[in-house]
């Protein structure tokens, strides 16, 4: 828990506003990461020390062929994460981000975990084609 204390205080100090977010039945443990100018993130941990990261996206677009090649693409390109697609009840499509950071805190290595993040969703909506495929 020592870990991710210090990530959410790294957070707080980005601008982060750190929530809890799990149910009082015992289930998984996880938080809220949200910030008025940059991504928001589901944070789950796994185990001490191995700690996910989770973005997401929607698009009002249903899933195509050229969607999945899109993000498999997009996949090759990100430093940390990966992407992966939903389908959601109501035909859209879901995107989400997935990154782990795995180790004891350091500021410098978290503060580059977390620049690789924010590069990576970026990374995803900079590739040719983005707007045509993925925005309604």
């Amino acid at each position: 828990m020592e870990t991710l204390k210090e990530i959410f205080t790294h957070l707080e100090f980005l601008g982060y506003e750190i929530k809890d977010g799990s149910n009082d039945d015992g289930g998984s443990k996880y938080y809220l990461a949200l910030h008025p100018n940059l991504n928001n993130q589901l944070i789950l941990e796994v185990r001490p020390n191995f700690i996910t990261f989770l973005g997401r996206s929607t698009s009002s677009k249903p899933i195509s062929i050229e969607m999945i090649k899109y993000i498999n693409t997009a996949n090759v390109s990100m430093f940390i994460s990966n992407a992966y697609y939903e389908k959601s009840e109501e035909d859209k499509t879901i995107i989400t981000f997935k990154a782990t950071y795995i180790g004891n805190y350091s500021k410098q290595l978290f503060g580059q975990f977390c620049n690789f993040l924010e590069e990576d969703q970026h990374i995803f909506k900079s590739l040719e084609h983005f707007d045509e495929l993925f925005v309604n």
